[in-house]
């Protein structure tokens, strides 16, 4: 998915969020860090916890959210630290330059959830949040 496919609205609340994460004007890393953590969180849900988060989050995410999606019944097991594992998995080839230690990995998690919320309305943010896997919320705990 390249940030010209997207729509005006989906490449400002880019620009947005990586000054958020402190790497101003890098549209190609904040999209990349928020597919990663996007598509992780995918994989940690249920295909029916999946569709509450789709369908509250704003329409110019949910291209990111259902890109390159293949559905499964259920989620993986996991525990905080597979979690952040497939973030990075999730990252591809750039894992070792976004991501490149757990603690930097670990505040682009919160960041861009922390983000989400100043970002999306509160109702639906706690639809949202009803479905986080219990690994994500120690991660978000911590913070």
């Amino acid at each position: 998915m390249t940030l010209q496919c997207l729509k005006p609205k989906t490449q400002e609340y880019l620009l947005s969020l990586s000054r958020f994460l402190g790497c101003p004007g890098d549209r190609d890393k904040s999209k990349r860090i928020l597919v990663a953590v996007f598509h992780a969180l995918r994989d940690h849900l249920s295909f029916d916890q999946s569709l509450q988060v789709l369908s509250s989050l704003p329409v110019n995410l949910k291209s990111i959210y259902i890109y390159d999606w293949k559905m499964t019944e259920y989620p993986c097991e996991s525990d905080s630290v597979s979690f952040v594992k497939s973030v990075v998995q999730r990252a591809g080839k750039f894992s070792h330059y976004d991501f490149s230690d757990q603690e930097k990995t670990l505040n682009y998690i919160r960041q861009v959830f922390e983000f989400m919320e100043i970002n999306i309305p509160a109702s639906k943010m706690e639809i949202i949040k009803a479905q986080y896997p219990e690994d994500l919320k120690q991660i978000l705990k911590c913070a």
